[in-house]
């Protein structure tokens, strides 16, 4: 069955039913001790009794600061801040970025998460187009035209409507201008001449902030490996670009080489109504 068609519903209350009614262990093996050497009794014992110590509920924070910020192999910090200050790309891009990491974690494998994204560079808006505009975001006004209409003093409309507080032909109207209808007496189409300048595009670094939270339940499986499911929410500081989505995941630890490459196979379906940025079910 596709992940795609899994009852979101059911899967969170699968996962309460374990937080909650888990008495016993998942997996469990007999080991006779007739049938073991002493050394690999002895380390039986031993990691027993390690978990035995832990508590209950573990809470782990960790500070990084990175070159960039970079997800699924995707530069969301780099990249940006090239475009920003109009600079070439580079084969490695950089955007410094402060990435805490608070983690709580239980005993019985449920873990929460929380982890962000703080860009270090750039943070405020900057004009990088250089262009004339009736607004900010607005389409480039055609300085040479604009002005000569400003200087020759003919501010009265011309045959089709157009002066120097309306000329849609060289996008000159307002922010919230209907340009179905622009010389409708209610509509909010003039601008005031004075306000045809230059203006920040928004592009500072602070709109890449971001917050990660993941809620998830680890199993451990002995000898068929160690096995993820869980849910999780990204949340963007900009709220001019999609904000939030969401994913539910299952990941697969396979039972060999673990302490090595640690192979994963990893599957994960997004529940956000967008999925038009690529991440779709994978």
């Amino acid at each position: 069955m596709p992940f795609s068609n899994f009852n979101l519903t059911g899967i969170y209350f699968f996962l309460l039913f374990l937080f909650f009614f888990q008495t016993q262990p998942i997996w469990t093996q007999t080991y006779k001790p007739g049938n073991q050497k002493p050394d690999q009794l002895k380390e039986k014992q031993e990691s027993t009794k390690d978990k035995e110590d832990e508590p209950a509920v573990q809470i782990d924070v960790t500070h990084e600061i990175a070159t960039d910020w970079v997800w699924r192999g995707q530069s969301f910090g780099g990249e940006y801040l090239a475009r920003r200050n109009n600079a070439s790309y580079k084969e490695i891009s950089e955007s410094p970025t402060y990435i805490p990491v608070a983690r709580v974690g239980h005993s019985s494998g449920f873990y929460f998460e929380l982890e962000a994204n703080i860009a270090l560079k750039g943070r405020t808006d900057r004009d990088s187009d250089g262009r004339l505009q009736s607004f900010p975001g607005g389409r480039e006004v055609q300085g040479q035209r604009f002005f000569d209409r400003l200087s020759s003093g003919n501010v009265s409309p011309d045959p089709q409507g157009n002066s120097i507080f309306l000329d849609p032909a060289n996008n000159v109207y307002g922010d919230k201008c209907d340009l179905t209808n622009p010389t409708a007496p209610l509509n909010k189409c003039l601008v005031n001449p004075t306000r045809i300048n230059t203006y920040n595009e928004k592009n500072g670094m602070a709109r890449t902030d971001g917050l990660f939270t993941t809620i998830a339940y680890q199993l451990e499986a002995g000898k068929f490996g160690d096995f993820t499911i869980g849910s999780w929410w990204y949340s963007k500081k900009d709220r001019n670009v999609r904000s939030a989505w969401n994913e539910i995941f299952i990941w697969w630890e396979l039972p060999f080489f673990q302490k090595s490459l640690n192979p994963t196979i990893q599957s994960f379906t997004q529940t956000s109504y967008d999925v038009g940025g690529g991440y779709g079910n994978q």
